[in-house]
């Protein structure tokens, strides 16, 4: 038989046993928190990825713009989506407004003949296939593929900054068709003309 001191004794020494034991194992993992707490307080984020400068642009549903031809500001980007709308929508006046003089002037003909009319009614698809840009000069070319029924062909300009506002002239190419806009992608446009 027990005597009521020694299970009084026995329970005190059990409960003291298990409360060192609880502490002894928190011991170390309350030093390992820390350590990883200090190990990722040390490490900086990652820096978000690079903004594209097509990325807050809103296209036009018959206008692409892929990021292959991403040029190097949102500026650039938002004039050429804009001007190649003006060709998609058969827009002469947002055309127009891109255009310098010269090309305005040819637009207006062609309004009157009646041939822009022709021209930009079927147009399904304006998309982006060639964007280059000389630092050196400030401008621009582009070839926009233009895509209808019956197939596609390239049109090229080259872009200018006049006074903050882009501006876009004709450049002299040789013809180029494709079955469709896509097929045109990459092409070269001074593998086309002399400029």
């Amino acid at each position: 038989m027990t005597r009521p001191a020694d299970t009084g004794l026995f329970v005190k020494r059990a409960v003291l046993c298990a409360l060192l034991g609880l502490t002894t194992l928190m011991l170390p993992s309350c030093g390992k928190e820390e350590e990883q707490s200090k190990a990722t307080t040390n490490i900086a984020p990652a820096p978000p990825p690079p903004r594209s400068a097509l990325e807050d642009i809103r296209l036009n549903p018959k206008v692409e713009f892929p990021e292959s031809q991403e040029p190097s500001s949102a500026e650039i980007a938002e004039a050429v989506a804009e001007f190649a709308a003006a060709f998609a929508t058969g827009s002469a006046s947002a055309a127009g407004d891109y255009m310098m003089p010269a090309d305005k002037a040819v637009l207006q003909q062609l309004r009157e003949s009646g041939q822009w009319q022709d021209e930009t009614g079927d147009i399904e698809l304006v998309r982006v296939v060639s964007l280059t840009e000389d630092q050196a000069t400030g401008s621009l070319k582009i070839g926009l593929g233009v895509q209808s029924g019956d197939g596609a062909y390239l049109l090229g300009w080259q872009g200018v900054n006049d006074g903050g506002r882009w501006r876009f002239t004709a450049l002299p190419i040789d013809p180029k068709s494709a079955p469709n806009a896509r097929a045109l992608d990459g092409i070269d446009l001074a593998s086309l003309g002399s400029f």
